[in-house]
């Protein structure tokens, strides 16, 4: 028997009402400020004592836990004009197994920038800090504490309203504080294009190279963990997805996805969906 709490809520903040006004209030009505909170946890049902607080996180005697928190920032969303977001995320993931308990947590700081500047052109930078552990009760190999900062930068070039050519570029360093202390340091260069006609058919594509420079045990948990999958040196990734609308209620998606590493042989993987509406 367990003692379960579960509760979920957003509170969205706009000042938009504003927009016409004058002084402060015009200012503030360029913000919106988004908060979620979500949270299920269960304990083992204790006769003398009922958990009714919600906001209380006690991972040591939790059996599972599911507990996100996020708030986020906007200036002059949507407008791409000096568009801002600001975001805070913390997470927590507990689960029992037969083999032991497994406890996950997650905190990241993001910063976004977006602005068109000439009509055609956008501009997007990104900077975010995170850190991520996990922790195996009984696989002390496999716990890490991963620090990582990212950086992204990307121009698109907007030809029309459905049609979009977008050049990125961005840098990433990962460590890993506990154990062996892998680190990893890793460029992306990609280019992607974007197709849409109305709502009948939507086409994305891209292409990446992606140079890892990793030090450590590269036949790890933790270094499948870092890479994301890919290998230490260089990497190409590619993406293909179609999505047309045969008729008022059939949909078909074709997806496509290839990579390839330096003394590996090229991976693709395919999917077809055909999906009908009632």
């Amino acid at each position: 028997k367990i003692n379960q709490n579960k509760i979920n809520n957003v509170l969205n903040i706009n000042f938009a009402n504003w927009s016409n006004s004058s002084g402060f209030k015009k200012f503030a009505s360029h913000f919106i400020n988004q908060t979620s909170y979500n949270l299920d946890s269960k304990h083992i049902q204790n006769k003398d004592l009922i958990r009714l607080n919600p906001f209380k996180i006690d991972l040591d005697n939790n059996l599972a836990l599911q507990y996100s928190f996020k708030n986020s920032l906007y200036f002059n969303r949507g407008k791409q004009h000096f568009s801002t977001t600001l975001s805070y995320l913390n997470s927590k993931n507990k689960a029992v197994y037969l083999a032991g308990n497994q406890e996950n947590n997650t905190s990241q700081i993001q910063a976004k920038f977006s602005h068109l500047f000439i009509k055609q052109w956008l501009l997007n930078l990104e900077a975010s800090k995170g850190v991520n552990d996990s922790f195996h009760q009984n696989f002390v190999q496999r716990n890490y504490n991963i620090e990582t900062y990212r950086y992204l930068g990307k121009i698109t070039f907007l030809q029309s309203k459905s049609t979009n050519l977008g050049i990125e570029f961005a840098q990433q360093s990962k460590e890993n504080i506990i154990g062996n202390l892998e680190n990893l340091s890793a460029i992306n260069y990609g280019i992607n294009f974007k197709y849409r006609k109305e709502a009948k058919l939507s086409l994305h594509t891209s292409f990446n190279i992606i140079d890892n420079k990793f030090k450590g045990n590269i036949n790890s948990a933790i270094a499948f963990q870092m890479l994301e999958g890919l290998q230490d040196g260089k990497n190409y990734t590619w993406m293909f997805l179609l999505q047309k609308r045969i008729n008022n209620f059939l949909n078909l998606n074709l997806n496509y996805n290839g990579r390839k590493s330096e003394d590996f042989k090229v991976i693709h993987v395919g999917s077809v969906q055909l999906r009908a509406n009632f």
